[in-house]
Parts: structure tokens; sequence; C-alpha cells
């Protein structure tokens, strides 16, 4: 896993150290734990959603703030990298796979996201910590109840 550019590389690595101890300790399972972390030199090259740069920043309301910390990324010395659990598909990509078995399983999906998810933001936020990019290529899961995991999957930095 590799973090998002909005917060620094520390906050990732202090959030899914909180996350994987909820789930170590029984308090969760919402979560992948983390097996690892590890400084790497060298910047990795930005999501192909941040390489337009100018892009992004109108995306953001022309905000000189967002220009700032894209270009201050760039340069970067270090990268960090997570070695989370495997969790083999994106929400998104999961809920897609349920649309050809019709409107019942659909339906269930559904209702099993909006269950999952309202408990696991609710706890999360109860204990501390607020996901700002929780989407559903941003949330994993096997498609089996209590598994779906809140986490940072689509956007690199440094």
């Amino acid at each position: 896993m590799l973090a998002g550019p909005g917060f620094g590389a520390w906050r990732e690595i202090a959030a899914n150290t909180m996350t994987t101890n909820w789930v170590l300790t029984g308090q969760s399972k919402a979560f992948p734990l983390m097996h690892h972390w590890r400084v790497l030199p060298g910047a990795t090259p930005p999501a192909d959603e941040h390489a337009d740069v100018e892009r992004v920043v109108a995306y953001w309301g022309g905000s000189a703030a967002v220009r700032r910390r894209l270009h201050a990324l760039a340069p970067a010395s270090a990268s960090v990298v997570l070695f989370l659990e495997y969790i083999p598909q994106t929400l998104h990509d999961w809920l897609a796979t349920q649309l050809p078995a019709g409107q019942e399983a659909v339906t269930a999906a559904c209702a099993m996201v909006e269950r999952c998810l309202r408990a696991d933001i609710a706890f999360m936020n109860t204990n501390g910590l607020l996901h700002f990019d929780a989407h559903f290529r941003n949330i994993l899961t096997d498609g089996h109840s209590d598994t779906h995991a809140l986490t940072n999957v689509t956007t690199p930095c440094s």
C-alpha cells in the first residue's frame, strides 16, 4: 500500500498501526493487517490521477495549497511502502461482479455494504481516526460480511 498525498507518510504508518492493533485485539475485523513498513530511497511516480497537477488544482477550486503539496512531493528523497494483508479486490470491482447475478444479489450486496460501512466508519471515528478518502475504489473486500477493509489503495505519494 502506498499512502495518499493528502497527508504525510508518517500519518499513514500511524493510522495503519492503529487499525492493525484493533484487529489484533479483536476490536474490529474491518482493516487489513499491516505486517511491516519500510522507508525506501527515491520518490514514487505520481498516480495517474495526480500527474496533471493543474487538473488536480482546478478540481480543488484552484487551491494554491494543493499545487504546493503536489509540487513538494515530486522531488522527495524517500518513499514509504506498507506491507498489508492481501484482500482480493476493491469494493467497486466486487460490486460490479454482483450486477450480472440479478436484482436479489445486488440488493443483498448493497445491504451488506451499507451495514458494514456504517458500523466500521462509526467504530473508526469513535476511536479517533477519520478517513477522508473512503470511496468504493479505496475499500477492499473479499465479498463476505465483516471483511470490508478501509484503506488507501489508489494513490501513491512520498
